[in-house]
């Protein structure tokens, strides 16, 4: 397998993860997530065909919380279409596994790989097995009492996504020499502090949003800049212990999500003015802060139209985008030492 081949496969697996993590914002929009109530690795590849089969399908649903107290006396054609997202998150996932596992496997058994690259493929391999075995636990918890699934269940389910995407990025990017070359060139501990920093409360602020869409927070409050006429909402510490508030109070965890959001923007003009300073990097300040504007202005709107699935979904895969390339620029300023030490280049494939 060429350098430039090997590339592209990594290149085409990290597409289907982003396209499985906005597959999964949608399924999550949609409430298709529990549509599906068995987990069947092999046999729930195949769609039902017969109707019969859709009779089978929509029978195990109906014994499940969400038919019995949201969707008491769904038809079969109002079933399908919940059906489809969930069916068409679960086919990317395995198709995933088959994209990334099977090339894999032969690449080891050919010997092609340096084996700080057999332990970086490898991780990445375990991790989407976890991946798996994570979502179905996520579903599972909807399908017990009550109608939803657990939201620390879900960030966990996210954020796994996220850090899978973000390492084969950093996979994709370390088989480049250009970028390798410009990594080199630009190594600055004060950028690479910035960059951690604004990195940092991105991961933050995804978690907090994977909080708001398991609480559904993002329907309370749809006015902006206030929370309906407060600048701080009563029944922010509602809960006892007062720690469960951050997790578990649809009211908290807006108001955190907005106060990280202004934090976010506060540090992006501050890092895109250093970036200012170095003309190699000018640019990437410029886009940064060109890409938190919009996040913010979406998260806006967003807001202000609560229920938008258009809306929701544009800005979850913006906040995906941005997250990634904030990532990225972190690893590329860091020290080369503890790069190489980290993650080694390896040998051309």
């Amino acid at each position: 397998m060429s350098s430039r081949t090997f590339r592209g496969w990594l290149i085409l697996t990290g597409i289907l993860v982003y396209s499985m993590i906005l597959i999964g914002g949608i399924t999550r929009l949609t409430q298709s997530g529990l549509s599906i109530v068995q987990w069947e690795p092999i046999r729930g590849m195949v769609p039902p065909v017969t109707e019969s089969e859709w009779q089978r399908y929509f029978a195990l649903y109906q014994q499940s919380p969400q038919y019995q107290l949201i969707n008491k006396g769904m038809s079969l054609a109002d079933f399908k279409e919940i059906f489809f997202w969930e069916y068409i998150h679960r086919l990317v996932g395995r198709l995933i596994g088959v994209v990334f596992g099977l090339p894999l496997i032969w690449l080891v058994w050919k010997k092609k790989l340096s084996q700080q690259w057999k332990k970086h493929l490898g991780m990445i391999f375990f991790l989407g097995g976890c991946q798996g075995v994570l979502g179905w636990y996520m579903v599972k918890s909807g399908l017990i009492a009550e109608p939803r699934v657990s939201p620390y269940r879900l960030a966990a389910h996210l954020s796994l996504a996220l850090l899978i995407l973000i390492y084969l990025v950093c996979l994709i990017a370390e088989n480049s020499r250009r970028f390798r070359s410009f990594r080199l060139a630009t190594s600055s501990q004060p950028l690479f502090r910035g960059a951690l920093l604004m990195t940092i409360l991105l991961v933050m602020q995804v978690a907090v949003g994977a909080f708001m869409a398991g609480l559904k927070a993002g329907l309370l409050y749809n006015t902006f800049p206030t929370m309906n006429g407060y600048w701080v909402p009563p029944g922010l510490w509602q809960l006892q212990p007062l720690y469960l508030n951050f997790f578990e109070n649809p009211v908290t965890v807006q108001f955190i999500h907005r106060i990280l959001g202004g934090l976010i923007f506060l540090a992006t003009v501050t890092l895109a003015l250093y970036l200012r300073k170095t003309p190699v990097l000018s640019w990437l300040g410029y886009l940064l802060l060109l890409m938190t504007v919009s996040q913010v202005g979406l998260g806006v709107y967003t807001l202000l139209s609560p229920g938008n699935l258009y809306l929701a979904s544009l800005h979850q895969a913006l906040g995906t985008i941005l997250l990634v390339f904030s990532a990225l620029l972190t690893y590329s300023l860091w020290k080369k030492k503890e790069i190489e030490r980290i993650l080694p280049y390896g040998r051309q494939i």
